[in-house]
């Protein structure tokens, strides 16, 4: 019986590390798509799974550092800079607030960008930097403003729940082969959102105690709705499930092989 004690927990072990494995795989390719110099925008989906990993102590310092990574390029990766900015603003309205007093810090390099220019095909490219530069000044200078789009973020999430689970009436074939569709999406997401915060909740007690102060706002975001992700995130959503059961049960029969070759080494 001890030896099976013993084997169990390694496995449970072996499990847990590949769990986190996986999501750390996961967040830095959310990273990088979301921070890359290419020419396509990065979804608000994305963004907010960004935003939500801001609470966890190690991904808030990769998010910090890419962010102000990306800032900092040259004018010529000025989509880069675009995007870094858009992250900045999302997570200071939807994410952690030591966020905020990291980026009041560093307040000189979101001024100078306020003034930032670069042509292209002779057309400026900085149009949005500007903008989105000193939205992100109003909102560090003014507390109020601040204040009201986190808690605007936050009733614009309840609505949106409040449409979605309204039902929708309609006649024919097609009609009910959609709503199917729509429900399995949305399963899968909630899955994938508790899956989430089920990890949020295993971590040590020293990383919990950091951002106690900010508990009830962080629970009136975690009621933010699924909506945000279109049908292409669904896709992917699913190849990534598929991905992991795949490994999960390639473990599973190395873990299984591994403890009957104890039992034979031990009785035998």
């Amino acid at each position: 019986m001890l030896i099976f004690k013993k084997v169990n927990s390694k496995v449970l072990s072996i499990n847990n590390y590949l769990q986190k494995y996986l999501e750390s795989n996961q967040f830095e390719k959310n990273l990088k798509e979301a921070l890359n110099n290419k020419n396509y925008g990065v979804s608000n989906s994305l963004l907010y799974d960004l935003s939500i990993s801001t609470y966890d102590a190690n991904y808030y310092k990769r998010v910090l550092s890419e962010v102000f990574k990306a800032i900092q390029e040259k004018p010529s990766k000025w989509r880069r800079i675009y995007k870094g900015l858009r992250l900045c603003e999302y997570v200071m309205k939807n994410g952690c607030e030591y966020f905020i007093s990291d980026v009041k810090d560093k307040e000189e390099l979101i001024k100078k960008l306020t003034h930032f220019t670069h042509l292209e095909d002779l057309k400026d490219k900085g149009v949005g930097i500007r903008e989105i530069s000193n939205n992100i000044l109003t909102l560090l200078r003014d507390n109020k403003y601040l204040k009201n789009e986190r808690m605007e973020a936050a009733k614009y999430a309840n609505i949106c729940t409040n449409i979605e689970s309204k039902p929708i009436e309609k006649k024919g074939f097609f009609s009910s082969r959609k709503k199917k569709t729509k429900n399995k999406g949305k399963k899968i997401l909630e899955n994938n959102k508790r899956n989430y915060m089920d990890t949020r909740s295993t971590r040590n007690p020293q990383e919990k105690s950091i951002f106690d102060q900010i508990e009830e706002e962080r629970n009136m975001l975690n009621q933010y709705a699924s909506n945000n992700y279109d049908m292409n995130d669904i896709k992917e959503i699913r190849q990534r499930k598929k991905a992991q059961k795949c490994i999960c049960t390639v473990f599973k029969i190395f873990t299984l092989f591994f403890s009957i070759t104890l039992w034979f080494e031990i009785f035998i």
